[in-house]
């Protein structure tokens, strides 16, 4: 399903509100929801409405090329499709801020870790990554695509072992909406 939890949303856009990125690479955009609001808080809310007005490079990568909409192809300057363990990420430049919102579930952990850290070193200054706050169990997709799978559960406390320089914000209160966001900020 190309969508993730609510929740998190108006945290997502105080931190890029926050972290002022002139680049972003919005990975597993699904329905392209982060980088249309990423365009909206970052460019519109500063009256740069028009296409030709914007100065943020907002790029995407998205496993299931079905999902790619008009709406991404005009949000995302560049869209690269791929399955994010095997993109060759050191194609792309590096970006400020990267978006990893309710991806990181649908993978086993130990290639969680390492697409992370790719993520991490591709950052100039954050990596996003919003995932469930409790394990409901596996769960198998609904999608034609085996990308929706939850395998995964990641605990605040494990994102926070691995890279110090972490800020953990909870949103949703009632079970099945509880969600995090690890706001994982590159060390100065």
């Amino acid at each position: 399903m190309p969508t993730s939890n609510p929740y998190a949303i108006v945290h997502f856009i105080e931190k890029l509100m926050e972290l002022k990125p002139q680049s972003i690479l919005d990975v597993g955009p699904g329905f392209g929801k982060y980088g249309f609001l990423a365009r909206e808080y970052l460019e519109v809310w500063f009256w740069r409405i028009k296409k030709s007005e914007w100065k943020i490079r907002i790029d995407c990568l998205e496993a299931y090329e079905p999902y790619i909409s008009v709406v991404h192809k005009y949000i995302y300057d560049n869209i690269y499709i791929g399955d994010v363990r095997e993109f060759p990420l050191h194609t792309l430049p590096n970006y400020d801020v990267i978006i990893f919102s309710d991806v990181i579930e649908h993978m086993e952990k130990d290639a969680g870790k390492k697409v992370l850290a790719r993520l991490y070193d591709k950052a100039d200054k954050a990596v996003l990554v919003s995932t469930p706050a409790e394990w409901y169990g596996a769960t198998r997709g609904r999608s034609p695509d085996d990308f929706e799978s939850h395998v995964c559960y990641w605990a605040p406390e494990e994102i926070l072992t691995i890279y110090k320089n972490t800020e953990i914000i909870y949103s949703g209160s009632e079970k099945g909406k509880k969600t995090y966001l690890a706001v994982i900020k590159k060390d100065s």
